[in-house]
């Protein structure tokens, strides 16, 4: 185990670091799927390389449809490989968290899923408490929660609001935007104006996300950056792991969520180290901001906003100016039940940022770079299925029939697309503490699910599903064994 010398708020800690053999095994986690879909296309190719020929128009036509998925997922991988693995150090010994800090840490959910909440916020808690850190936090739901469910009393303050079900807001924000609004005008009551004159920061989280003493380091690293007694603040992300709880009990659902972590590493955070800014949106759940800034822009993001209102309140920020970052050290989620959660949540996502897109709000500039990764998301949805056709195509009927470049070109897209899943099981299952057999399941399923392209089917589907037939409610995702709920009002 190497260590890393870092100065934190005018303190030089050391914290171990990940090992050269966890750093090496990252980088072939994103190099080897690529490797390995270009070995099987080059093997199995069995027509005629014919070079300086013309290509035909229809062989241009798929080009021009690969050119959107390969895009976008160039950039993903690019990424991986330029910023590196993820150090996930924890606190040593002289680590101590800076009292002139605040951290509000802010549970919002539905409410129908109380058991899911109750656990989150209790491990949570522990970590907190643990590292000696100066928080509050708060619950808020739409549904009440049964007393002994909500958040128990720790060295920090805990704090539970519901939304009275006669609360609306200016522009009429829905579902979770419109419980966001309502604890940020509690707490603004409650605050007083502190927030403009000390460093009170919050993070959100959703109903079953879990800290982890690597996030707790990067925050505290974030914060003293952009410092709000020398700086304007920034707001600041970092990854998702979905291995909380039960993870690899169902080893598909696994290796298809996985490919969210790869995005995190990928898309998400090269967007945040190289342009500081939101530019395909943000994620609603491990977000830091300071206090101050959310209450200058709000969760009030209208109906339509409210169905990634994550992404709204990021494109809302840029637009003022407010620089984004990335937080080093990571979360905890779960992954969906079925696949048709996944499906769902899917469909949502892309409903939800083609609204975002098209607001009227939002200046042309702010949601240029998202209307075209809305457009490349889609194109690539409907063009996705090409190149897997075209790699199923080889083995029943040969290659022939296909140009040899646009053969290769499809393998590469696909071995693209694979890293980011690649990368995103060896995270979740780097630390995760389940049995090898477990792990080693979650592995094997991984390669068998990408080998039939089943990642690739679901999350086209999704897509798909969005385009034709586009979403209208808030899909509230089962994390307690219990059906997910469609949310329709509020």
């Amino acid at each position: 185990m190497s260590t890393e010398t870092k100065e934190i708020d005018g303190r030089k800690t050391t914290q171990p670091s990940s090992p050269l053999s966890v750093r090496v095994a990252y980088y072939l986690s994103v190099i080897l799927p690529i490797v390995a879909y270009l070995l099987i296309a080059q093997v199995q190719y069995h027509g005629t390389i014919v070079k300086g020929s013309t290509p035909s128009g229809f062989a241009i036509a798929q080009l021009l449809l690969l050119l959107f998925p390969l895009t976008s997922s160039f950039l993903a991988v690019t990424g991986m490989l330029v910023f590196g693995p993820p150090r996930d150090r924890r606190p040593d010994e002289n680590w101590h968290w800076n009292p002139d800090f605040q951290l509000i840490v802010a549970y919002v959910s539905r409410g129908n899923q109380p058991e899911t909440l109750h656990q989150a916020t209790e491990q949570t808690q522990k970590v907190l408490d643990q590292l000696g850190v100066n928080y509050e936090l708060e619950m808020v739901t739409d549904i009440e929660v049964p007393e002994d469910h909500r958040l128990p009393h720790s060295n920090g303050q805990s704090r539970y609001y519901l939304v009275p079900a006669e609360y609306q807001t200016k522009r009429g924000a829905r579902f979770k935007a419109r419980a966001l609004q309502y604890l940020l005008e509690e707490r603004t009551k409650r605050l007083n104006g502190e927030e403009d004159h000390h460093n009170i920061w919050l993070l959100h989280m959703d109903e079953e996300s879990v800290l982890t003493p690597e996030c707790v380091l990067g925050i505290l690293e974030f914060i003293s950056k952009h410092d709000l007694r020398t700086s304007p603040g920034a707001i600041g992300q970092g990854e998702i792991k979905y291995n909380s709880r039960d993870y690899g009990i169902q080893p598909l659902i696994a290796a298809i969520d996985a490919g969210r972590t790869g995005g995190d590493l990928g898309l998400f955070r090269t967007q945040y180290r190289a342009a500081h800014s939101p530019l395909v949106g943000m994620h609603g759940s491990y977000v830091l901001t300071p206090a101050r800034i959310e209450r200058e822009i709000t969760w009030d993001v209208g109906g339509h906003g409210s169905v990634t209102e994550d992404s709204y309140f990021a494109l809302m920020a840029m637009q003022r100016g407010i620089p984004f970052g990335w937080v080093e050290g990571y979360i905890r989620e779960q992954s969906p039940f079925t696949i048709m959660d996944i499906i769902r949540q899917r469909r949502r996502w892309f409903c939800g940022l083609s609204f975002v897109a098209r607001d009227p709000a939002l200046n042309f500039f702010t949601t240029l770079t998202l209307r075209l990764y809305v457009w490349f998301w889609a194109f690539a949805a409907l063009s996705l299925p090409l190149p897997l056709l075209y790699l199923a195509f080889v083995f029943t009927f040969g290659s022939g029939l296909l140009p040899y470049w646009l053969f290769m070109m499809a393998a590469i897209c696909t071995g693209f697309y694979a890293a980011s899943y690649s990368v995103g099981v060896f995270r979740n299952i780097l630390d995760c503490k389940i049995p090898g057999r477990r792990k080693i399941g979650v592995v094997l399923t991984a390669i068998v699910a990408w080998f039939f392209f089943v990642p690739a089917i679901v999350e086209c589907a999704g897509t798909i599903y969005g385009i034709f037939f586009p979403v209208t409610t808030f899909y509230v995702v089962a994390k307690d064994h219990k059906r997910g709920v469609a949310v329709t009002s509020q």
